[in-house]
């Protein structure tokens, strides 16, 4: 055995990674801030509107130009109340699109993806809960993408606990299946946002518009189709069967078998895979676990659980509605040891 001086910040972990919470308040401007100025140069995205970050409430447009040399632009918007409600406080919407307007503040007309509702709590919360509500988030990015997982402060809700959500929100781009297939630029670039409420179905684009939450809305599929729906696929169990998980295979040192997740799209089929995330059965694992691919090697990968609690989600359309996700997280600083073979 060889010990080896592996610093995984610069060899193994190419994104930005953090853990953090916010106020209902300062949620859009604080997750801003995170991808435009916190992520460093390397993979923080460019804050279209408005101007300055000082001068975000609830809404705001962010820009990225993904490794294939396309720009998309993405609005997250914290929607005003609608009466007779007083307040809005559990979700935001986000949207995708390739085209702003003049004055940068919004989308040029049919231009703009379905909104992907990304909720952190149910919509009956109870009034008295303002928008000092904290809300927990678990954010990895690069250029080409984002995962984002937000928990509404269990400590708002009461018996029987299942009004706070967790949340998650992909945005970005796939990476090709193999080496040979055909490149995936001009519309390589999707969409979707777990709800607490089913997603509002238009035909917009077609009778076959994406809604942005039971799927995964790309830009377009392969010949420009706009906004259309693309479906998770993953090697998976029998969702239905006689499963009882305490402590990940017995056969196999514990361990949980997680997959990678390729996009299809019902006309185009097999797409790409979607960036650091995966999925797997969530027995015996409970959320914020991490997870340890290529253990003890210079390949060692870390990943986190989360179980999507928000009911309308991507994963509903898969072949397992009952599995939870995992996305990338910063490997530990620590010497690993790998095999010479001496």
């Amino acid at each position: 055995m060889a010990l080896v001086d592996f610093n995984p910040h610069t060899e193994n972990d190419k994104f930005y990674y953090i853990e953090g919470s916010t106020s209902v308040k300062d949620f859009v401007k604080n997750i801003a801030n995170e991808l435009v100025t916190n992520a460093g140069d390397n993979y923080k995205w460019t804050q279209e509107f408005p101007t300055s970050g000082t001068e975000i409430v609830d809404k705001v447009i962010l820009s990225t130009t993904t490794s294939y040399s396309k720009t998309f632009y993405l609005k997250i918007e914290r929607p005003a109340p609608v009466a007779p409600a007083t307040k809005q406080i559990c979700f935001v919407n986000l949207s995708i699109g390739t085209t702003l307007n003049t004055a940068k503040d919004d989308f040029v007309d049919n231009t703009e993806s379905p909104k992907g509702k990304l909720s952190w709590y149910t919509d009956d919360i109870d009034d008295s809960i303002d928008d000092w509500l904290p809300i927990n988030y678990w954010l990895e990015c690069d250029k080409d993408h984002f995962n984002l997982i937000l928990r509404g402060d269990p400590s708002a809700d009461n018996y029987a606990y299942n009004r706070f959500l967790m949340g998650h929100a992909y945005v970005g781009s796939l990476t090709p299946l193999s080496s040979t297939q055909e490149v995936d630029d001009q519309y390589n670039f999707g969409i979707t946002a777990s709800s607490s409420t089913e997603p509002d179905y238009t035909n917009t684009y077609g009778p076959r518009t994406a809604t942005s939450i039971t799927d995964v809305c790309m830009i377009a599929n392969k010949i420009g189709m706009p906004m259309q729906p693309h479906y998770p696929e993953f090697d998976t169990i029998n969702p239905f069967a006689d499963k009882l998980n305490i402590e990940g295979s017995r056969w196999v040192n514990q361990q949980h078998q997680f997959s990678d997740v390729i996009l299809f799209h019902p006309v185009d089929m097999q797409r790409g895979k979607m960036r650091n995330i995966l999925v797997g059965d969530p027995s015996a694992i409970y959320d914020n676990d991490k997870l340890v691919m290529n253990e003890n090697t210079k390949n060692q990968v870390m990943y986190k659980k989360f179980k999507i609690t928000a009911p309308f989600n991507f994963l509903v359309n898969s072949p397992n509605p009952k599995y939870c996700i995992a996305i990338r997280c910063y490997n530990e600083d620590k010497t690993i040891q790998v095999d010479d073979g001496n």
